[in-house]
């Protein structure tokens, strides 16, 4: 499966039948679906369920949430929006959420010095959005107005519910720097977007402001 791409059958999803006495007119509402970034697509059923009508969905917020003519939905803002099939007495409805964009908090940050001119940073990391990649570095304020990078790691996916602590061993050039002042940068882009945020913390005693 592509990974910029997640194809959900909601024909497999439960089913709740509303039906009007009075009328032959019946409802199956398909339960909601969530789209975690811009892109993502989900196959929503090409029949209502427990009839011999072919569906034909509309969207109430094409900005949010487009449908096909062979009722594929695609991300493309953020937000809910209400699909629906009306096909003489059959009416089907379906509820998409397009999840906000990755945004990711930085948290419990430490840098323990090993010696040998090798350092551990470990931290914690809370995406609150969708999917996308993220990066960390490491910045040291050596001297005013000097900054040394001595961490950049390669760009990892995160998920929407990515929390959790991670770790990472860096070489420094002074064998040890705890003179200096640790700034940890965490550089995200949700999927979609063509532009990266920073987010930047200190360590306990970092003085002056974010050097990036």
């Amino acid at each position: 499966m592509n990974p910029r791409s997640r194809s959900v059958s909601l024909a497999a999803l439960a089913l709740l039948l509303a039906a009007c006495e009075g009328n032959t007119f019946e409802t199956r509402h398909l339960a909601n679906l969530t789209l975690d970034a811009l892109g993502d697509e989900a196959q929503l059923a090409t029949q209502i369920p427990g009839s011999n009508t072919s569906a034909l969905w509309e969207s109430d917020r094409p900005e949010i949430v487009s449908v096909d003519a062979e009722g594929v939905v695609t991300a493309v803002g953020h937000g809910t929006a209400n699909l629906e099939s009306r096909r003489g007495s059959h009416h089907a409805q379906a509820t998409v959420i397009v999840r906000a964009p990755m945004q990711v908090a930085l948290s419990q940050v430490g840098v323990t010095v090993l010696g040998a001119g090798q350092e551990r940073l470990s931290v914690h990391l809370d995406n609150t959005g969708g999917r996308g990649v993220y990066r960390l570095e490491v910045w040291g304020v050596t001297a005013p107005g000097e900054t040394t990078r001595w961490l950049q790691t390669a760009w990892t996916a995160a998920t929407f519910d990515l929390d959790a602590t991670v770790q990472h061993t860096f070489a420094t050039s002074t064998g040890g720097t705890t003179s200096a002042s640790h700034w940890v940068v965490v550089e995200y882009q949700p999927h979609g977007y063509d532009t990266t945020t920073r987010a930047c913390l200190g360590l306990p005693g970092a003085v002056g402001t974010c050097p990036v």
